[in-house]
Formats: C-alpha cells, sequence, structure tokens
C-alpha cells in the first residue's frame, strides 16, 4: 500500500485563534469555515493533506498517558521554511525549542492550546531519509508531557 495522510481533525478551544495561528505561522490556507470548524489546506501535492481544526465544547487538556494524539509534526521541503516557521514561533512568543540529529532538524512551538507543533527539514537537503526514522529521538519521549 501507499498511503498518506489524509487530515489531523484537531479540537480547539478558540477556533479563530487557532485557524490564525496555523494559517500564519505555517503559510496553510484557510479552505473552508463555518461557525464551528476550519478547514486549512496543509499539501496540494500528489494527495491533498488537510488540517480541520473543530471548535472544543469543553477545554478539557489530557495529560500523558491518555490515548490520543500529543504532537503535529510536518517536514519542510528547507531549512530556510524551517528558520521562517521558527521566527513566525518567537514572534508569537510559541517558540518552545530546537532540536538537530544527523538527518533532520526541527523547531517545536506550542499552538494556542499549548498542543506541541513541529516542523523539520534535512539540513543536507532533500526529504528526511528513511533511515534517519530508524532510531527514536529521545525528544519523542518529552514531547507533549
Amino acid at each position: 500500500m501507499n498511503l498518506s495522510f489524509q487530515m489531523i481533525l484537531a479540537n480547539v478551544s478558540d477556533l479563530d485563534q487557532s485557524a490564525d495561528f496555523y494559517s500564519e505561522v505555517f503559510d496553510f490556507p484557510i479552505i473552508s469555515r463555518d461557525s464551528q470548524v476550519v478547514t486549512l489546506m496543509v499539501s496540494r501535492k500528489e494527495r491533498r493533506q488537510v488540517l480541520i481544526l473543530r471548535k472544543a465544547h469543553g477545554s478539557q487538556h489530557p495529560g500523558r498517558g491518555i490515548v490520543g494524539a500529543r504532537l503535529l509534526a510536518f517536514e519542510a521541503e528547507s531549512m530556510d521554511e524551517v528558520d521562517l516557521v521558527e521566527a513566525r514561533l518567537n514572534k508569537r512568543t510559541a517558540f518552545a525549542g530546537r532540536r538537530r540529529t544527523d538527518g533532520w532538524e526541527a523547531v517545536i512551538g506550542l499552538d494556542p492550546d499549548r498542543i506541541p507543533v513541529s516542523v523539520a527539514a534535512n539540513p543536507a537537503g532533500g526529504p528526511v531519509k528513511e533511515e534517519d526514522w530508524s532510531s527514536i529521538d529521545a525528544a519523542i519521549y518529552v514531547v507533549g508531557d
């Protein structure tokens, strides 16, 4: 099979604030909007990938150990894009850190609901290589705590 993510659905406490964050920090265009849901286009390449933000009717934050997504991570085409996202996160005081391995470098920030978000790229250019996923980075054990 050759699967890819089609969409990610995330409940958010403030729909407008979250839509602005993902649109402005990551350049995801808003393609549809109503009073309860905003859809942002993540990728238009071979297959469409979207991020759907849905207004939550409660604002409980599950802690570590609760089943569910703990991080939204994206891969950029270049380190210039990673640097741009870092600058935008800093402007919003949402920057949490930077992590580098031999095969990728990432910036990590927090969205308006304090959900960790990350964007990474291969410093040598091109996509992050498959072998870079064969060893789990230690940061994965602390993100979303």
